[in-house]
């Protein structure tokens, strides 16, 4: 467990430094798209198409979408980035989560109430994050 908690941290990290690295880079051309709305040299006669193409030489039309829909945004999180992994990991705990509550259940009886709140979380919500963060009562893992 502590093995996929590591990995789902070291890809959400990646997944939030690419996203800065990628801000950092467009930042330079969004800015120079941004001065041509205040460039003294563009007379405000000029066709829009033409400081569109302007805009395009800049930055290429795609590039410049996707920037602006970045920008629009609210930025994603480090801590949005990290359940996201571990919402895409879940499938492969959801499969063998029965076999891991019934070997519980064996080598513990008085767990049975921290394995039915796990068991509502799972039937009231599609996702990972349901799960109790504690463990049983006494404090012991769940592993």
């Amino acid at each position: 467990m502590r093995q996929v908690e590591q990995k789902t941290k070291e890809a959400s990290e990646e997944a939030y430094s690419q996203a800065q690295t990628k801000q950092r880079q467009e930042a330079p051309s969004v800015g120079r798209v941004l001065l041509l709305y205040v460039d003294e040299a563009v007379d405000d006669a000029t066709p829009f198409g033409s400081v569109r193409n302007q805009a395009f030489t800049i930055m290429p039309r795609e590039a410049l979408l996707i920037a602006g829909k970045r920008l629009s945004e609210k930025p994603v999180s480090q801590m949005e980035l990290r359940w996201q992994e571990v919402n895409r990991t879940a499938p492969r705990f959801k499969k063998h989560l029965r076999s891991l509550l019934h070997n519980r259940l064996r080598e513990r009886r008085d767990d049975v109430s921290w394995c039915v709140s796990v068991l509502t979380g799972l039937v009231n919500h599609d996702s990972i994050v349901a799960l109790p963060r504690h463990g049983p009562r006494d404090g012991a893992s769940f592993s």
